[in-house]
């Protein structure tokens, strides 16, 4: 330590630089302590006096350079504890390591696990989220709701910087870490895009972004300031060093608030950017623990292979997946696409005079001097004559126009590198567009008509106030904010970005509908060009210049980049739209000069018609008077600002494009021609005019509205001679005829129908231009007309019928596909308007298809944030074909999936055969239907069933839609939903519900309570999806069942590329972590070659246990159960989602007989009736044999004591056995169509 100097005189120069540049001791103000009050005390530096405020300290951290004896004074003085170095500096090194070995464990995790990661979280629902967010959060309480900060300022109405005591009233993990919270957190693929991002990049990436992020609690002093320069903590080092976030003695503060030097940032700042970047990264690999805890001693695990980077996930709004790196491309066409924009709008206001009638009638709007004083008196200027007010008003709106548009280089040095340009370019946009763009914002909200009575202008000024506290006005409150700058700064420093003002604006607006009415149209055209100006400035947001072009490698040197990369930033520079006004464009265009602008527009605004004014002779005239006086009004303008700068003059010009595009004007009036038609009186248009896909003639005698050559259309056309270029002597000439014809379109269909069917198509394509109106159109009138037409007419289920062309009508179409069109309701009444279904599980999806196939309206409600990726059940067994084929999926499953021709079972010994069947021949074509099981993983199933739902047939599917109660009445039926992340109630109602949501269906016990009959089996079994080679020593079927009453299991293919499921026996009552340990022993025990784990990839592990249950009924009242949420089965012989969609294709009988008018509600009972039926007939007692076949005592003798081996034994030589053993299965179906009442005929 240096030798400590005499106490001396703060205000001395030579005093402070002494203190500040030769000693480290520090006075270390903690928080809030209670001090006396400093400002009596003689030799206080003054800078501490300044945060001083009677007994409480306002400024909340202080540190102050001062020699041993000036520190133990003011350590008297203030009763406080001595510290050798400053808070800020451990911190920062804390914080350092943290960073350093988080992110490292981090990255290690995601490069081997990350699309387990993804598969996982993306299974889970909003509050098993909640759960693992909460547990890997171990510091203060995490946020609720999304930007906490902005929240509990605008709730405390914080206005100012510095509030003192501010921070006493907020959470400081707000301001931290505002963009951590549960709403965003658990929404979405939030986390893992964070999880992407934070983990795969180097954390210093993100400095800027994370500084941004805790600006609003810098700004508000609800964070502590610390006055640490000269001292910097540095960035630039790599994060697996000892290094990074080092604090090192570097230049002043003032120096370094706008970053210039990209690798170092003040203490004061970089602080708290090393405390989030901490946080945030242990947080992340506490998420990934939790996650994964199965495998938590497998996470640093060095043997298991590295996975590649998974597919980026789609991009997102939060600042939290901001890299800072620059998009220079992005960038450039995001500047030259608002440059064009900015040129047609000068143009316009050149060219249109209804435009600049609109745009100059705005600004008067939006102009202070029409706020009142206290009196109700607006500004004095508003009602002086001579055009006063509207010349002002001109004036202000070219100042705009022109200011956003004209632009001027930034002086540059030849010397400047590459990164110094975009700085250059970066400190443009923050310094003058941003500062000008707000202010207008700003303006354009508090001038607003709707917004305006809440201000008043003081008298005889054109300023305004607020006449009551605006504090905690949300809209007024964000805008203020980000017009706000802090004093200590000169570079553009908001309280809150700009980019987090106009989120939050859209999320007011969409979220309360009052706030539509404060954005009038010029505020948000205002607001639009704001957003452009923000992108733009998003894609320059750079920290590190060494991370600016990534591809470059850590060794490139930046400083002597020159050449296209240069080329292409001085371009970005060229083309920015809003960079520098020109001082004389607003010296010329206030001064006298201009002076008969307000006259000349106002010829302008007195003549221009309204745009709903129809073309007429007296309005063509008009328009021509009004493009007129505009021309006049901008040649004035052109000739004033030539004559006092020419190359403005011309700029300006340029701007419109007016050399190169002449300015469109409106014709002379010429009278039309009237139209002759054939009858006079009320006849309507051609048909050919309103029918879409073609012409349309009558029969005989009747040939009304057909249209008729004119001369024009058979005059000789002169043929046109060659006269340029060699022909192709290979190529035979082609006549004018030929030329023509090829630009010629092919002719529209020609239809031949009579009189009954040309009423049909007249309704049917009606036109507003028509005479005729609209009427009721009869079924079958519309039939007739199809099948006239072409078309036949194929009746479906229900009161649907296709339409499909044939012959003549399908060639002259060009298509063979058909019309599905719902007829009308053969009952007077329709008794069934909606189904609600509770999870969009496999079943509920497939009956939420049928039903929209049919054309009956269905809502689903899910609790998860998306489908289930989890993989599952794969294989789908004869009985459940026909509704596949029924929701036309079939062809699809097989494409994306496969079928199984083979079955069997073996001994465990050796693996060898024991009885099996090859379904090839037999079930392949059962009267036109391929009945071999299907195989297709079921979150595949699942996607390809909610792509035809939601996107084809227009079903509602609500996500993160959690089910809590169901209620009914004589009306229909309900369900009480918790809604979202934040769980907002609401309540669903339709005339059923059915429960399709599995295992613990909340449907069921809202009926039944805990009532779900049946047992649970005492045997445990681990489902694994595992890549193996089992045909190393023999052929395996498609799938094989091994007998043992220990080590049973089943391997069956479910993709073609090698992936069996694996479904084996366990101990029962172990943990998942143990069945995890003793898994590698399992395999080496019951697979074919023993293999050991390097010889197998597993990619998904599920322990199961297996029930056999039923529900006491599938219907009460309006309340319906189906598949897993009815019924349970163990998995062996897959009768349970087999079973399941059998139970789905009755119920769709049901419902669709009921809403044809077929059936009556007295079939959902039978519904129920017969299901349970089924399952206690065949589901139950089928499956328990299966598993009780597969898990023998005695294997060595289960073909002689099984009666089912002993018919498949039979069937190897009798196909026709065969095939009807194998059809047996089908019994699990039952046709409830059969206890339909005679349909109403169409």
């Amino acid at each position: 330590m240096s030798n400590p100097l005499p106490v001396g005189n703060w205000e001395d120069p030579e005093y402070r630089r002494h203190f500040l540049e030769n000693h480290t001791a520090w006075v270390s103000v903690q928080e809030f302590g209670t001090i006396r009050n400093s400002r009596s005390e003689p030799g206080i530096p003054k800078c501490f006096q300044r945060w001083t405020n009677g007994d409480r300290l306002a400024f909340r951290c202080l540190y102050i350079h001062v020699n041993d004896a000036e520190k133990r004074r003011l350590a008297n003085i203030f009763g406080l504890r001595i510290n050798e170095r400053p808070m800020g500096f451990v911190q920062a090194e804390e914080h350092g390591g943290f960073i350093s070995e988080s992110f490292l464990k981090l990255q290690k995790i995601l490069t081997k696990f990350e699309p387990d990661i993804r598969r996982r979280w993306a299974k889970k629902r909003p509050d098993a989220r909640r759960k693992v967010i909460s547990a890997a959060w171990t510091w203060d309480k995490l946020a609720e709701s999304h930007r906490p900060d902005l929240q509990s300022l605008l709730a405390a109405g914080a206005s100012s910087i510095h509030t003192v005591g501010a921070a006493q009233q907020y959470e400081r993990c707000h301001f931290i870490l505002p963009h951590m919270n549960f709403e965003d957190l658990t929404t979405g693929r939030t986390l893992l895009r964070l999880l992407n991002a934070r983990g795969r990049n180097e954390p210093s990436r993100f400095a800027l972004s994370d500084l941004d992020s805790v600006r609003p609690g810098l700004h508000f002093n609800v964070l502590p300031f610390e006055l640490l320069n000269p001292f910097a903590v540095d960035l630039s080092s790599d994060v697996s060093s000892e290094n990074y976030g080092r604090v090192t003695k570097d230049f002043s503060y003032h120096e370094m608030v706008g970053i210039v030097d990209g690798s170092k940032i003040a203490v004061s700042d970089g602080v708290y950017v090393l405390e989030v970047q901490a946080r945030i990264l242990i947080f992340l690999q506490k998420c990934c623990e939790l996650i994964m805890h199965d495998m938590i001693d497998k996470l640093d695990d060095d043997s298991i292979p590295v996975q590649p980077e998974p597919e980026p996930l789609p991009a997102h709004d939060q600042p939290t997946d901001g890299l800072g790196l620059v998009d220079l491309p992005g960038a450039l066409d995001l500047a030259k696409a608002a440059l064009d924009e900015a040129r047609e709008r000068v143009r316009a206001l050149r060219e249109d005079p209804f435009y600049f009638f609109t745009s100059v009638e705005c600004s008067m709007e939006h102009s202070f001097d029409n706020f009142k004083d206290l009196l109700g008196r607006v500004h004095p200027d508003v009602s002086k004559p001579d055009h006063f007010f509207l010349n002002v008003s001109v004036k202000k709106l070219l100042r705009d126009v022109f200011d956003e548009y004209l632009k001027a280089r930034p002086e540059l040095q030849p010397q400047d590198d590459y990164f110094k340009l975009l700085f250059a370019v970066r400190y443009f946009i923050d310094n003058v567009m941003l500062k000008r763009v707000t202010a207008r914002l700003l303006a354009a909200l508090v001038t607003n008509p709707s917004y305006r009575d809440r201000f008043y202008r003081p008298e005889g000024t054109r300023n305004w106030l607020s006449k009551e506290p605006m504090g905690r006005e949300p809209l007024y409150w964000l805008i203020i904010q980000a017009a706000t700058h802090l004093p200590r700064s000169e570079a553009y420093a908001p309280s809150i970005n700009m980019d987090d003002v106009l989120i939050e604006i859209q999320r007011l607006v969409e979220t309360e509908k009052r706030y539509e009415k404060l954005l009038s149209t010029h505020a948000a055209d205002t607001m639009g060009r704001t957003g452009v100006l923000v992108d733009l400035r998003s894609q320059l947001k750079c920290f590190r210049p060494n991370v600016f072009m990534p591809h470059f490698g850590p060794g490139f040197e930046h400083q002597t980049l020159k050449g296209p990369l240069w080329d292409e930033a001085t371009e970005l520079l060229d083309t920015m739209p809003i960079i520098m006004l020109y001082s004389s464009l607003k010296r010329i265009i206030e001064s006298e000069t201009f002076k008969d602008l307000g006259k000349y527009a106002d010829s302008v605004m007195g003549t221009v018609p309204t745009r709903r004014a129809r073309m007429t002779k007296e309005s063509t005239m008009a328009m021509q008077q009004a493009e007129a006086h505009l021309d006049k009004f901008w040649e004035e303008f052109d000739k004033a600002i030539g004559e006092n700068d020419k190359v403005l003059g011309q700029t300006i010009r340029n701007l419109a494009s007016l050399e190169s595009r002449k300015l469109y004007r409106t014709p002379d009036w010429v009278e039309p021609v009237p139209k002759s038609r054939p009858n006079k009186g009320k006849a309507p248009l051609p048909l050919e005019q309103v029918l879409p896909f073609g012409q349309l003639s009558l029969g005989p005698g009747q040939d009304v509205g057909v249209p008729k050559s004119t001369e024009d259309d058979t005059a000789e056309k002169k043929d046109k001679v060659k006269t340029r270029g060699v022909g192709d002597p290979n190529k035979a000439e082609e006549t004018p005829v030929e030329q023509e014809a090829a630009n010629v379109p092919p002719p529209k269909p020609v239809f031949k129908l009579k009189a009954r069917s040309v009423k049909v198509m007249r309704l049917l394509f009606h036109s507003k231009d028509t005479r005729d109106l609209p009427g009721e159109l009869e079924w079958r009138e519309f039939v007739y007309a199809m099948s006239a037409l072409g078309f036949k007419s194929v009746p479906g289920y229900g009161s649907a019928m296709r339409f499909t062309p044939i012959g003549e009508t399908a060639e002259a179409l060009s298509t063979g596909e058909g019309i599905l069109i719902h007829g009308p309701h053969p009952s007077s009444k329709i008794p069934l308007y909606k189904v609600l279904i509770v999870g969009a599980g496999p079943s509920g999806l497939l009956l939420a298809l049928l039903l929209a196939k049919h054309g009956i309206p269905v809502h689903i409600l899910e609790a998860a944030a998306e489908l289930d990726a989890q993989p599952r059940a794969a294989h789908y067994g004869a009985p459940a074909i026909p509704e596949f084929v029924r929701a036309g999926i079939a062809d699809k499953i097989r494409e994306r999936g496969m079928v199984l021709d083979t079955m069997c079972w073996r001994y465990p010994a050796d693996h060898s055969y024991m009885a099996g069947f090859n379904g090839k021949k037999v079930m392949s074509d059962v009267d036109g239907m391929d009945l071999r099981t299907h195989c297709l993983s079921l979150q595949d199933l699942d996607a390809l069933m909610l792509e035809e739902v939601v996107d084809k047939y227009g079903g509602v599917v609500e996500w993160e839609h959690k089910v809590v109660a169901v209620g009914q009445d004589a009306e229909g039926a309900w369900c009480e939903v918790e809604a979202g992340v934040s769980g907002e109630k609401k309540m669903v109602r339709a005339d059923y519900v059915v429960g399709c949501d599995g295992a613990n269906s909340i449907v069921r016990r809202s009926l039944f309570g805990d009532e779900f009959p049946g047992f649970t089996w005492d045997a445990q079994i681990i489902a694994t999806n595992t890549y193996y080679d089992f045909e190393k020593s023999l052929v395996w079927d498609d799938a094989n069942f091994i007998i043992h009453p220990e080590h049973f299991f089943m391997a069956a293919r479910i993709t073609r590329d090698g992936l069996y499921r694996i479904t084996y026996g366990e101990t029962p009552g172990l943990s998942r972590e143990e069945y995890l340990k003793r898994q590698p022993w399992k395999f080496e025990t019951i697979l074919p070659g023993h293999p050991k784990p390097d010889e197998y990839k597993i990619v998904n592990f599920s322990p199961y246990k297996m029930h056999q249950r039923c529900a006491p009924k599938f219907r009460v009242g309006r309340v319906l159960l189906a598949a897993d949420a009815a019924h349970l089965c163990n998995p062996w012989g897959g009768m349970g989602i087999t079973g399941g969609f059998v139970d789905v294709g009755g119920l769709y009988e049901c419902l669709s007989g009921i809403w044809d008018g077929k059936a009556d509600e007295s079939i959902l009972d039978l519904y129920s009736e017969k299901r349970i039926e089924k399952y206690q007939t065949i589901i139950n007692p089928v499956s328990s044999e299966n598993f009780r076949r597969v898990s023998d005592k005695d294997p060595a003798t289960r073909f002689e004591r099984d009666e089912f081996m002993q018919l498949l034994k039979k069937g190897k030589s009798d196909e026709a056995f065969l095939k009807e053993l194998l059809m047996m299965p089908m019994e699990l179906r039952y046709d409830f169509t059969q206890h339909y009442k005679d349909a109403a005929k169409l």
